[in-house]
């Protein structure tokens, strides 16, 4: 079904899923099993068989093995043993890096996990974007990145980045309530979300529809499969050199075969000699030098942190003038605590680290601060977290520990509400959330209206 055509009750319904509470564990386990995991396909995922194999394809390599071929049948073993060793260990070189490299990608991406928010069973609660099915109800704030395809169901001061779907540099606005009769292209829709693509700007509610290979980007994924990766620059100067060497190894090698068989020798002796000049002719050090050159960068640029994948591209590397870089080094937890609080001359000092509401507030007096008796600092401590969406939530079985749901900064202040002693299901009853405005470029602040004792604020 076109779930852009649809209105979202049609939606909820064909996915046997709904808005404030979500899907449960039974449908969540039907449609794991119906649809899979939420991940593509990866096109590039190499074994150890063929990267071994892969060692023996290039041009030199090749040529060095019809020659040690034709030495043993010709009774040559000492110059066939030579050529044979030349050819395994310049493999032996190529193949340890390489595979020295997969490891330690494949150990890299195993510390990079997506993850997002979703209602699950009536709570929002963070999972892996892996986990998600059709059905679910994701929650989508601004610089997260979209992890299916969604249809939106709520959406405030919303858009998105798709220029990886559309090759607009614009942000594309979105809206839920858009509706379309008629087939249209990705760029034209404006009440779905694409995976792959980032929020711009806004807050948002959606259910997800497609995961996997099943998104548009996925679709993409599984075509590129196809497509066969560029060679390094060395691959293609040595395929080049190779070719031109065995056109002329050839033609020489024919030429004096003939010549021999002219002045009356016997076919096995014209045959040893044009094979023994055609060898001589081959450069059987070249590919073990490019590789131990190759090798050496490699190991220069290990020691600096630095993995190449593929051993010849470190040759391209080489040739790099200029690496325009945009990041700072800095590895954070991203997690943020407030630790101090400062109010009408008074300073308060807050213990505990992390999100754990774990931790006593102290006046200047080193005295803690109790809920009973907080007056009107009640206001103040509360004010934070009535003014974000930040949430909490406990240790599950995808976090070890409390975690953030919402921007760390804003998340923060919960903390601090639960170490004065406040429930955050009773604050919210106490203020239900009205409407929020999100952060946008030209008012320059984000809003929150709550309402309490029949007052918006």
């Amino acid at each position: 079904m076109d779930f852009y055509k649809k209105n979202i009750d049609a939606v909820l319904k064909e996915l046997n899923s709904n808005v404030q509470n979500g899907l449960d564990e039974s449908k969540i386990k039907s449609a794991r099993q119906k649809y899979g995991s939420n991940v593509l396909r990866s096109s590039n995922t190499i074994g150890v068989f063929k990267i071994l194999l892969r060692q023996f394809i290039s041009p030199l390599v090749l040529i060095l093995i019809v020659a040690s071929s034709v030495s043993f049948y010709l009774g040559q073993f000492r110059d066939g043993s030579i050529l044979i060793a030349i050819v395994v260990i310049n493999a032996a070189i190529g193949f340890y890096q390489e595979w020295k490299s997969e490891n330690i990608l494949a150990s890299l991406k195993s510390l990079v996990v997506d993850k997002c928010n979703v209602i699950r069973n009536g709570k929002t609660i963070e999972i892996l974007v892996s986990d998600l099915v059709p059905g679910d109800i994701v929650k989508l704030n601004e610089g997260e990145g979209i992890p299916a395809d969604i249809r939106l169901i709520e959406s405030n001061n919303y858009s998105a980045n798709e220029f990886i779907l559309t090759g607009e540099s614009l942000p594309s606005n979105k809206d839920h309530l858009f509706v379309a009769d008629k087939t249209l292209s990705i760029a034209e829709i404006k009440n779905c979300i694409f995976m792959g693509t980032t929020v711009a700007r806004g807050e948002a509610i959606g259910i997800v529809y497609a995961t996997g290979t099943q998104t548009e980007i996925g679709k993409i994924s599984s075509t590129s499969e196809h497509i066969k990766p560029a060679k390094a620059p060395v691959q293609i100067e040595i395929a080049d050199v190779a070719k031109k060497l065995t056109y002329a190894t050839l033609i020489i090698a024919a030429v004096l075969f003939a010549t021999r068989l002219f002045m009356n020798d016997s076919l096995t002796i014209a045959l040893v000699f044009s094979v023994s000049v055609a060898a001589a002719m081959v450069p059987e050090g070249l590919p073990a030098q490019i590789s131990m050159a190759l090798s050496l960068a490699v190991g220069r640029l290990a020691k600096r942190k630095a993995i190449v994948k593929k051993i010849a591209s470190a040759q391209t590397l080489g040739s790099a003038t200029l690496i325009a870089s945009d990041k700072t080094g800095t590895i954070t937890k991203n997690e943020m605590t407030i630790t101090g609080c400062y109010i009408n001359g008074q300073t308060f000092t807050v213990g505990g680290f992390g999100y754990e509401p774990v931790g006593d507030i102290k006046n200047e007096k080193d005295e803690v601060l109790k809920k009973d008796s907080l007056g009107d600092l009640k206001i103040f401590l509360l004010s934070g977290y009535l003014s974000s969406i930040g949430k909490i939530s406990p240790p599950d079985k995808y976090h070890p520990s409390w975690y953030s749901i919402g921007d760390p900064t804003e998340t923060s202040f919960a903390t601090l509400a639960m170490k004065a002693g406040f429930q955050l299901d009773d604050v919210e009853k106490d203020y239900p959330l009205v409407k929020t405005f999100a952060f946008d470029s030209f008012r320059k602040r984000a809003t929150i209206i709550r309402s309490h004792n029949n007052k918006c604020r």
